[in-house]
C-alpha cells in the first residue's frame, strides 16, 4: 500500500460495521476543524450582565465588543465598567479595534493588569469617559484610542507604554494633565492635538544630570506652545537649571530651543 494512501475508516453501527471513504472522512475533518476554530476564535460571555464578545490572539482574548443586556443596544455601556481579567478562561491581553466607541454614557473604566494593547478608536467618542485607570502591562496605545473623549480630565501613563499613536488623545479639551512615568516612549506627532490645556508631568525615565534637551518625540508632539514640565523626581530645579549644573531646553517646532 502507498504510504500516501489513507485506508477507509470503519465505523461500528447497531450490529455491522460501514466503511466510510477516505475522501468524505477528511472532507467531514476538514469541516469540523473549520468550525472548532470558527468556535475558538470568535466568542461571548456575559460577565455582570455585560455581554462581552472576544476573539482569541496567540491564546489570550482581545475584547471587540460589548453589550449591555438590559438594554440590547450595540455600544449601550454606561457608567462605571470593569473590564475583566480573562473571558472563557483566557486572560484578556488587549482591547481591540472601535471595541468602545461611542459608548456615550461610559463615565469610567478600569483596565485589567495583563492587557498589553489598547487598540485603535478603542474609546473613541467616550464623551462622558472622565477617568481611566490604565495598568502598567500596556505597553501600546493605538491611534485614536481615546480621541474625542471631552470629558478626560487626568491620564496616567504606565512605565511600559512604548508607544501612544496618532490622535491617540486628539480632541480631549478638558485634559488637563498627562503624567509620564518614563520620558522613553514613541508619541507621534499628533497624538494630543486640540488638548489646549495640558499639562505634561514627567516622573521617571529622564536623567537630569545627564539629558540638556527633552527626546525628540516628546518635544514634537505637541502643536502649540510646549506646556509647563514638572520633574517631582528632581526637586532641585533653579531657573533651568538642575542640581548637576545641566540645562533644560525645550526643542519644540512652536517655540523652538528655550532655557526653561
Amino acid at each position: 500500500m502507498n504510504d500516501n494512501t489513507v485506508p477507509d475508516v470503519g465505523m461500528t453501527i447497531g450490529s455491522g460495521e460501514a466503511k466510510v471513504p477516505s475522501q468524505s472522512w477528511r472532507k467531514c475533518l476538514a469541516k469540523a476543524l473549520a468550525l472548532a476554530a470558527f468556535c475558538v476564535h470568535a466568542d461571548v460571555e456575559t460577565v455582570d450582565g455585560i455581554e462581552w464578545t472576544y476573539s482569541l490572539d496567540g491564546g489570550k482574548a482581545v475584547i471587540t465588543s460589548a453589550l449591555d443586556r438590559s438594554s440590547g443596544i450595540p455600544h449601550s455601556v454606561s457608567g462605571r465598567l470593569a473590564i475583566p481579567a480573562s473571558l472563557g478562561g483566557r486572560p484578556v491581553a488587549g482591547i481591540g479595534d472601535n471595541a468602545f466607541c461611542d459608548c456615550c454614557e461610559l463615565v469610567s473604566v478600569e483596565i485589567p493588569e495583563g492587557v498589553e494593547t489598547i487598540g485603535a478608536g478603542a474609546f473613541r467618542g467616550c464623551v462622558k469617559l472622565a477617568g481611566v485607570s490604565i495598568p502598567d502591562s500596556v505597553t501600546a496605545i493605538r491611534e485614536r484610542a481615546f480621541e474625542n473623549c471631552t470629558s478626560l480630565i487626568e491620564v496616567i501613563i504606565p512605565e511600559n507604554v512604548r508607544s501612544i499613536d496618532n490622535g491617540a488623545f486628539r480632541g480631549c479639551t478638558a485634559l488637563r494633565r498627562v503624567t509620564l512615568t518614563n520620558a522613553n516612549v514613541n508619541i507621534g506627532s499628533t497624538a494630543f492635538d486640540a488638548c489646549p490645556n495640558i499639562t505634561c508631568e514627567i516622573t521617571g525615565g529622564l536623567d537630569l544630570r545627564t539629558a540638556d534637551k527633552l527626546p525628540a518625540s516628546l518635544s514634537s508632539c505637541f502643536p502649540f506652545r510646549f506646556p509647563p514640565l514638572k520633574i517631582p523626581a528632581f526637586s532641585v530645579i533653579m531657573h533651568g537649571v538642575c542640581a548637576g549644573g545641566n540645562r533644560m531646553r525645550c526643542s519644540c517646532r512652536a517655540c523652538g530651543p528655550e532655557i526653561w
